[in-house]
């Protein structure tokens, strides 16, 4: 009786009782570093946006995480015309929007607009699809597209074309403001649920789902700016995955518990971080001053001090994935003598004898832009900074949240930045690097070269790989040559997964936990 009441206590008193209701095993929690600045795919946004919309949203083709190719998603089959002028997509019947309307050839149409009208903030998108001059619906489930020339990446750029609903956006409501931005509607295996700002984004499992549904039900995917945070929080058990730094699977993940309770993996993805050199700033015009900071730059140095030898240098920010990459153009050596010289042919050199080096009258003091937050990455500006300040150059290291930043880089409002891309099998080079895509769209460092912009338009229209591997070659020697980047890394993906889940494979494009199963 005594043991009975006590137990009645607990049921009124759940919280001084400290009861703890046992976690769903079907609900996966996955840590991003901030929340995302929308949910509409079609708009710009950061790569949290895209983790989650992955689940959410689909395209025409899905591209296979283990060969890099199109499959078919939204549209079961195609053609392509014998002149690779044209591509017919013939869609999906069974699939429908997560408020049960039925996708149909419609919403392609209004997303193919709205990625094509200015004031959708959607550059990069509008850049994939710069060789599309027409889209039809010939009808209700079948949509042609006709290119200006013929783009051996065809399928996969209009194939991949973000699409959102026509009922839903077509009310009246301004586009990027729109209010489905942040309680999205689309096709995929997964359905919104909620979004709390600054905790979690849930999405739960779309039982009416036209394919193979997953067997996690639930994902929530929590909000933990801090790498060392997150590091803690999953250790504790709040977290099934975990990305980690190297220091922590080197040095803090190798233990008896650790290892009882996660599986670890290493793999890498076709990433680059890189120092952006803005070439509209008097400090960066020159190729030679810019080859000149690669030459100062410690990069060998900080791989092993901070990645503990898991990141891969980099000549250049090209896909190293794909079989255009060129393997022989080898990374700038840490060379302080060869950057003392460059820098002291274009003219910077410490006239006063204030330490500063100096061209003009203008000492040579810039700032360093990135996103707040991350510990490392705010290591790795410090000892940049410590080894320009050796050759006389002052770096300001500035930290901006995610908005601010990505508004700086819109409006060319900065004179070097630490970004990264993340490459798959639709990028194209064409939207980083040709001269029309400096004022909106991706070449925000304001790069420009006749002969670039020649090579990236005969790429895209070259069917032969040979052909098109010589292009791209020489593209990568001209990116060697002027430097716009300094390209540093492509690091290692270093992910901890709770051992409940099984059928974890790693692709060449990374992991997929839509594959996973709950043992």
């Amino acid at each position: 009786m005594i043991k009975w009441g006590i137990n009645i206590v607990c049921l009124l008193l759940l919280v001084s009782c400290q009861f703890k209701v046992p976690k769903d095993p079907y609900t996966l929690t996955y840590p991003i570093p901030a929340d995302p600045d929308t949910l509409n795919p079609i708009i710009t946004a950061d790569g949290n946006q895209r983790i989650i919309n992955d689940f959410i949203y689909e395209q025409l083709v899905r591209i296979d995480r283990e060969t890099a190719k199109a499959v078919p998603s939204l549209a079961e089959k195609w053609d392509v015309s014998k002149d690779k002028l044209q591509i017919i997509f013939f869609l999906r019947k069974n699939a429908i929007w997560h408020d049960g309307v039925p996708f149909t050839a419609e919403d392609v149409l209004y997303s193919y607009e709205q990625i094509q009208n200015p004031e959708v903030d959607a550059a990069p998108q509008r850049s994939d699809l710069v060789n599309v001059s027409r889209l039809e619906a010939l009808d209700p489930y079948t949509v042609r597209f006709t290119f200006k020339r013929p783009d051996y990446k065809g399928i996969n750029a209009v194939g991949a074309m973000r699409l959102v609903p026509k009922h839903i956006y077509n009310d009246g409501n301004k586009f990027n403001s729109h209010p489905a931005n942040r309680f999205p509607i689309g096709t995929g295996p997964y359905k919104f649920a909620a979004w709390i700002t600054g905790r979690k984004i849930l999405i739960e499992r779309n039982d009416a789902y036209w394919g193979l549904k997953p067997d996690i039900g639930k994902i929530e995917f929590k909000i933990v700016t801090d790498s060392n945070v997150q590091f803690q929080i999953l250790k504790k058990g709040e977290l099934d995955v975990g990305i980690m730094r190297p220091i922590q699977m080197v040095k803090q993940a190798d233990t008896p518990k650790f290892n009882e309770r996660f599986n670890k993996y290493e793999y890498y993805l076709p990433l680059c971080f890189f120092i952006g050199w803005n070439a509209q700033k008097p400090y960066f015009e020159e190729a030679s001053v810019r080859k000149a900071l690669t030459h100062l730059i410690n990069r060998e140095g900080i791989n092993e001090k901070l990645y503990f030898g898991k990141a891969k240098g980099l000549a250049t920010c090209f896909d190293v994935n794909s079989p255009e990459y060129d393997e022989t153009i080898k990374p700038y050596p840490y060379n302080p003598e060869a950057a003392k010289k460059l820098l002291s042919g274009a003219g910077w050199i410490d006239h006063d004898n204030d330490g500063v080096l100096d061209k003009g009258g203008f000492p040579f003091n810039f700032t360093f832009s990135m996103i707040g937050g991350d510990a490392a990455t705010s290591r790795i500006a410090t000892m940049i900074r410590e080894d320009l300040l050796k050759a006389g150059i002052v770096m300001e290291i500035r930290q901006f949240e995610w908005a601010t930043f990505l508004n700086q880089i819109s409006k060319r409002d900065f004179d070097a930045v630490w970004l990264a891309w993340a490459f798959n099998p639709t990028s194209d080079p064409y939207e980083i690097w040709h001269s029309s895509q400096i004022e909106s769209g991706s070449n925000f460092v304001g790069f420009k070269k006749e002969e670039m912009d020649r090579l990236l338009v005969e790429g895209q229209s070259e069917f032969d790989e040979a052909k098109r591997k010589e292009i791209y070659s020489r593209a990568q020697q001209i990116l060697h040559e002027e430097e716009p980047y300094t390209a540093m890394y492509a690091p290692a993906s270093l992910v901890a997964i709770d051992k409940r889940f099984e059928n974890v494979k790693v692709h060449t494009l990374g992991i997929d936990p839509r594959e996973w199963r709950v043992k």
